[in-house]
């Protein structure tokens, strides 16, 4: 076994650090390195985190590699530094509500020691999200000028009328129980269907594409735009269970899943006319601007979305079609 001492470092290309910190690995013996040891683990084992430390003694100046595998094949879970595991300890993520057990070895350079014989085990104690999500409510949002956006809430029974001018900007937002996988969400989970007065669909060869789906309020409302509605027609929308929460959990359909909406322009108060009792409605708050957002009526007759309600509003609500009830218009199915 060759020694480098002191004023000979230089005479092997190694400075006296460098030769220092290698003898320092196992003492004696210079070129084995020796197996790490396991202590323990914070937050002890049995604990709600799936995020522990393991802790251990090991050879200065190595690293440290954690595996799942009994022999550390593999890729290592988590690697870090001999000092880390002797302190702190080195991060490693393991599943909610399952028992990992881990080994271990150190390298330096190019060289291995050996797999611990023995691993160490942790209870991670957190139940696994198997709870299926569900949606909460369904909204139709228009933009008020500067007021922004502005809701309609969708009721269950399909009683909602929309009656703002909403033909190319609109907006159905939907609120789910808890974070989604946004990805599960696309053109294919989610079907629409219309029928107009002439008992055609406005909304037949319609496309969506992923930058039609915006995710807000940490991916548990997403909007979705439709660039066209007509004007007097009933829209279903429904979502399959393809829709996921982050946990993979597929959507509950418990008949939340889909909403229907009429949108009949101009029909203020919502009895399936659009008509003189209508034009009374917006003419009575003529010259409120700006429109308070928490007031249903404000909302609803401010037709053209400028956030104000004029004698334009009126004027639209006398050109818009739809003149006529809305009772006998078949409600869609959608798929």
């Amino acid at each position: 076994m060759v020694r480098i001492l002191g004023p000979f470092c230089a005479l092997f290309f190694l400075s006296c650090q460098a030769a220092t910190n290698l003898r320092s690995l196992t003492g004696a013996n210079e070129n084995q390195i020796t197996t790490p040891y396991f202590t323990g683990t914070d937050p002890a084992s049995g604990s709600g985190n799936p995020a522990p430390k393991i802790q251990g003694t090991c050879d200065s100046n190595t690293s440290i590699h954690v595996y799942t595998t009994a022999d550390c094949s593999g890729s290592p879970l988590s690697t870090d530094s001999c000092s880390t595991f002797e302190t702190s300890g080195v991060a490693v993520s393991v599943a909610t509500g399952t028992t990992t057990t881990l080994y271990a070895n150190a390298s330096y350079g190019l060289s291995y020691s050996g797999c611990t014989s023995t691993g160490i085990s942790y209870l991670e104690t957190t139940s696994p999200d198997v709870t299926q999500p569900t949606v909460t409510s369904w909204f139709s949002y228009a933009t008020h000028g500067a007021l922004g956006d502005i809701s309609i809430e969708i009721a269950a029974d399909g009683s909602t009328v929309e009656s703002r001018d909403i033909r190319d900007n609109a907006k159905i937002a939907i609120q789910f129980s808890e974070a989604m996988d946004t990805l599960s969400l696309s053109d294919t989970s989610i079907s629409f269907k219309g029928n107009d007065n002439v008992g055609s669909d406005p909304l037949n060869g319609h496309t969506l594409n992923s930058g039609d789906f915006t995710w807000t309020s940490g991916d548990t409302v997403v909007f979705i735009n439709f660039s066209t509605f007509n004007s007097f027609a009933r829209y279903c929308f429904k979502l399959t269970d393809d829709v996921t929460d982050v946990a993979g959990n597929q959507l509950s359909l418990n008949g939340d899943e889909g909403r229907t909406m009429l949108f009949y322009g101009g029909d203020v108060n919502a009895d399936l006319f659009s008509d003189i009792l209508d034009f009374g409605t917006i003419s009575s708050l003529n010259g409120t601007d700006p429109i308070d957002t928490g007031n249903a009526n404000h909302v609803r007759s401010d037709l053209n979305l400028d956030g104000a309600i004029t004698i334009d509003d009126r004027n639209l609500l006398t050109a818009m079609p739809g003149w006529f009830g809305a009772a006998a218009m078949a409600v869609p199915a959608c798929p």
